[in-house]
């Protein structure tokens, strides 16, 4: 199946800038990704497209950080 880079950058209050490297892409696995640096359990990911930069969303409106992940080539 292949794995998959994910990249955040500008996340939370910290602004926290993270890559890393995951099985599967799906809700969960982005959950996985930026829930550690984010105090809400409300999050959602908006436009994102494999290669394209998406956004974190809180609360249903508030944008916290950028995302992205894309395949990587074995």
């Amino acid at each position: 199946m292949g794995k998959f880079k994910i990249e955040v950058k500008e996340l939370g209050r910290n602004k926290v800038n993270k890559t890393c490297e995951v099985d599967k892409i799906d809700y969960d696995s982005l959950y996985g990704v930026v829930k550690p640096h984010l105090a809400s359990d409300l999050i959602e990911f908006k436009g994102v497209f494999e290669g394209e930069w998406g956004v974190v969303v809180v609360g249903l409106f508030r944008v916290v950080g950028k995302i992205r992940y894309t395949k990587i080539k074995e």
